[in-house]
């Protein structure tokens, strides 16, 4: 399994010719057994199969580090898959020197239009103690499945894991992941699809848990509490629990907006429940921008948190809300007023 290790992470300078001859050994340990489908994906071209804990690159050791699966994966045209040690802990080194996105240190790095496919089998993601203020994951479109993603932080957006493109998370576990900015767990630029998955105790200025902006670089104009959702790709979370996320500022008092959720754009619940969240301003379950088609399917939004008078007004400008169960928002509190709260629809 996992062996202790010198940690041989090439010295700045380097990087590109440490990925060369990181390829070639690499590839060689990989080898045609590790080319099969199975838990990654069916479309997959390649799956590697992780086999040391250890964050080390070293072509000649014989074993293949996450980081080593990574880089790989980045260099292989088409998606790739790694496949995690069962159960174990991947404890990332804290990044020589500065921040860099080639991979070699620090959080791992996969900036292909290709998929990523995270096969945890109860694996764990995290970083060594006293590695703080690191983003553990930066890619482009990415599938998490059955995996922990912990203790991960960025003053940038996207505490654990920042996404260029679309993110699905099925069957995993984020916690304790923080932002400075926003998506204290996960900020994502496309697509979200959310199955079996628990977000706890994540927190960032917007959206403690997902944040899904419409444009990269656009100003976030306010902080959002559980989940904030601002864009036109579908946002779909599924019999999963989001409790409790919160937007986290030592310096101002308010929390922002939506306790649960703000959204706006086309979302989804379905057997979730949105519990504990802390927010501010307008509302304290749901608040609901305009052009916003939202619908919730056997799903509880409770004991969420806000500032300001809760209730329900709206709908405004092309803003539709469906849930199959009235009763399916409830106790929802006013920081501020202490009153039930519920739903906004601007």
């Amino acid at each position: 399994m996992g062996r202790t290790s010198r940690r041989l992470v090439p010295s700045r300078g380097h990087g590109k010719r440490a990925a060369v001859s990181l390829l070639l050994a690499v590839g060689a340990t990989v080898g045609a057994a590790a080319l099969r489908a199975g838990e990654a994906a069916a479309a997959t071209t390649l799956v590697v199969d992780v086999t040391t804990t250890a964050d080390v690159i070293d072509p000649s050791d014989g074993v293949v580090s996450l980081r080593e699966a990574v880089l790989l994966a980045a260099a292989t045209p088409g998606d790739v898959g790694v496949r995690l040690i069962r159960g174990a802990v991947h404890a990332l080194a804290c990044p020589l020197g500065g921040p860099e996105n080639a991979g070699i240190s620090g959080d791992l790095d996969h900036h292909t239009p290709d998929v990523l496919v995270l096969v945890g089998r109860g694996a764990t993601l995290t970083y060594e103690p006293g590695c703080n203020g690191h983003r553990l994951l930066d890619a482009g479109p990415l599938v998490v499945r059955n995996l922990v993603v912990t203790s991960g932080s960025a003053s940038a957006e996207g505490g654990a894991i920042r996404s260029t493109a679309s993110v699905e998370v099925r069957g995993s576990v984020l916690e304790s992941n923080s932002s400075g900015s926003a998506g204290g767990a996960i900020w994502a630029h496309g697509p979200v699809m959310v199955r079996r998955s628990t977000f706890a105790r994540n927190s960032g200025v917007a959206g403690g848990a997902i944040r899904a902006p419409s444009d990269i670089g656009t100003p976030m104009g306010g902080n959002r509490g559980g989940l904030w959702v601002h864009q036109l790709e579908p946002v779909l979370i599924s019999d999963s629990v989001l409790y409790p996320n919160l937007y986290s500022n030592e310096v101002e008092e308010s929390w922002g907006v939506g306790g649960g959720l703000h959204g706006r754009g086309i979302f989804t619940l379905r057997s979730t429940g949105v519990v504990a969240n802390v927010a501010g301003s307008l509302d304290a379950g749901l608040f609901f921008d305009t052009d916003t088609n939202a619908e919730l399917v056997g799903s509880e939004v409770t004991l969420n948190v806000g500032n300001d008078v809760p209730g329900i007004t709206g709908p405004g400008t092309g803003t539709t809300f469906v849930a199959d169960d009235p009763t399916a928002v409830h106790h929802n509190v006013g920081a501020v007023t202490g009153e039930i709260g519920g739903v906004v629809l601007l």
